[in-house]
């Protein structure tokens, strides 16, 4: 996957995944979206203090207290979903999605976790990996991920 494809697929994911989150009032959450964040990231001269968060969360899994801080003295977030996308597009089937005669599956993949502005410590976690039939359906998995991830945030695992 290009960086291209994975600014583009990480676009379509967060704007299907705020979406459906916004629709769950019963939830009482404010969500704020990605561009938004950034936006108030920039205009507030945080880049240096995200690039350092984002750059620890990628390596090490662990939150910058301080970045976390300002997101809950300046935004009133008392916490942040912080995800990876493991797939989109066409990658070499394996395991539940290897059909018989096809070597490649259109999937959309997501893990996410939702962690407390306070402390840092994550109280939500998810994984789910969706296929899709066509290259151009994957638009439409990525909605229904988004829709899972949506239904299931703050549920306890089975």
């Amino acid at each position: 996957v290009s960086a291209a494809d994975d600014k583009d697929a990480a676009n379509v994911v967060a704007k299907n995944l705020v979406a459906q989150l916004k629709l769950r009032a019963d939830l009482g959450w404010n969500v704020v979206a990605p561009d938004q964040l950034l936006n108030f990231v920039t205009s507030s001269k945080l880049d240096d203090e995200f690039n350092m968060f984002f750059g620890d969360f990628s390596a090490s899994g662990t939150m910058r207290q301080d970045f976390i801080n300002v997101l809950r003295s300046k935004l009133k977030a008392d916490a942040v979903f912080v995800g990876t996308i493991t797939a989109y597009g066409q990658t070499k089937a394996s395991g539940p999605f290897k059909v018989f005669g096809q070597g490649k599956e259109n999937l959309v993949g997501l893990e996410m976790g939702l962690y407390r502005t306070t402390d840092g410590r994550r109280i939500w976690w998810g994984k789910d990996l969706i296929a899709a039939q066509r290259a151009e359906d994957l638009p439409h998995a990525a909605e229904a991920i988004g829709e899972v991830f949506a239904r299931f945030v703050g549920r306890r695992a089975y």
